[in-house]
């Protein structure tokens, strides 16, 4: 049916992220060495990827009232990809800092209206297999960002390592630039939705930003360790005596593959 074969190709535009996010922390001896950073500059680079969203959230989700779901999609997997081409050309850590900024407001916008548009396309329907369940195909959406992270802890390492670290960079780019065009192309919004433009200003009251400030802390949490551990675990495995086969596999397997 049309709505999992749009699953399947949100599911394969969404890797992106995950891809995208990873090649810092994958390469970040090589950028070390490169830009003269130390780990805590590293983790800054990892951290910038994340910074957009603290002032991009609302205006983002604003912007709905009057842009299609379809042109933010693709306009968040551009500057995806803007963001990492700009990192691979820097020559100084502020560029490689610009692009990781760049790709975060990137990642921001495909957040949140690819999470948007499965939610048109399933809600009354199988939005709890759509976005957790199916196997099939990895639980689909959810999934697809910690499998972009596992191919990038796989594969940013070993195109740094055969070809420089810019090359990770650009790969990661080509794939979220291919991303944004078959979304472009192949993408169509479910016929049934009601089509909403402008309308009142909304507000939220006191005990919705409380929940909302609540939800929000708990997540940035979680993910806090959850990144920290994607970026630096591996050297900790490295550490302990691990090969670097080692380490990869059992970080990788660790993201959830």
């Amino acid at each position: 049916m049309m709505r999992w074969r749009i699953l399947g190709l949100l599911f394969l535009a969404r890797i992106g992220l995950g891809f995208q996010f990873q090649k810092v922390a994958s390469v970040g001896d090589d950028l070390i060495v490169a830009f003269g950073l130390d780990y805590v500059g590293n983790g800054l680079m990892i951290g910038l990827f994340m910074a957009p969203g603290l002032v991009l959230a609302m205006p983002a989700g604003y912007w709905a009232r009057y842009i299609s779901d379809r042109i933010m999609v693709v306009f968040g997997l551009g500057a995806l990809a803007l963001g990492g081409a700009v990192s691979s050309l820097a020559s100084e850590s502020w560029g490689l800092g610009l692009g990781r900024i760049l790709a975060g407001a990137g990642f921001l916008f495909s957040t949140l209206y690819l999470t948007k548009v499965v939610a048109d396309w399933f809600e009354g329907r199988e939005i709890a297999t759509a976005m957790s369940i199916l196997s099939i195909l990895v639980s689909i959406l959810v999934m697809s960002w910690p499998f972009g992270i596992a191919m990038g802890q796989v594969g940013h390492a070993w195109l740094a390592h055969e070809f420089g670290w810019q090359v990770p960079f650009q790969v990661a780019s080509v794939y979220c630039l291919i991303a944004a065009l078959g979304v472009f192309v192949f993408y169509r919004g479910p016929n049934d939705l009601p089509h909403v433009k402008g309308g009142p200003r909304a507000t939220m009251t006191r005990q919705e930003w409380q929940l909302v400030f609540c939800a929000a802390a708990a997540w940035g949490v979680f993910n806090a360790a959850y990144v920290t551990y994607l970026s630096f675990g591996p050297k900790v495995l490295e550490g302990l005596g691990q090969s670097a086969p080692r380490r990869l596999v059992s970080s990788a397997s660790a993201v959830g593959l």
